[in-house]
């Protein structure tokens, strides 16, 4: 089977780039364990690292419709829903704007953020963020 024979290769560093990154290597990276099912933790660390964004909402509701342990192919069909709802920089820049003075976000408003909600940024990460920012 395709996603054993990569499962053996899982340990092997990952890729940098999103664009590297295929969904059946992700697939085969998250399952821990190696019986070709997600746990519900690694069903959203897979759809994350496949570029998908989901919301609480939108994660419960692929578990609903896919199963919150999926084999390969509910792991590759939410993640195609998913996909579609990611949003754009144009999007986040509007939900940003409110936090905006002058087209400028502050940066205690970033850290925040990129602190408390979604997946929590480290201190290294956030030190990245924020010289990428400035």
């Amino acid at each position: 089977n395709f996603l054993f024979a990569q499962k053996r290769q899982r340990h092997a560093a990952m890729p940098a780039a999103p664009s590297q990154l295929d969904p059946d290597s992700i697939f085969a990276y998250c399952d821990r364990d190696g019986d070709g099912k997600l746990t519900r933790k690694e069903f959203l660390q897979a759809l994350r690292c496949a570029g998908a964004c989901p919301t609480a909402m939108d994660f419960e509701e692929v578990c609903r419709e896919h199963g919150a342990t999926p084999e390969y192919p509910a792991y590759r069909a939410a993640l195609e829903v998913l996909l579609t709802r990611r949003p754009t920089a144009e999007v986040l820049a509007e939900k940003l704007g409110g936090l905006a003075q002058d087209g400028l976000v502050d940066a205690e408003a970033l850290r925040f953020i990129a602190t408390n909600f979604g997946e929590k940024l480290n201190e290294d990460e956030l030190a990245e963020l924020m010289r990428l920012a400035d």
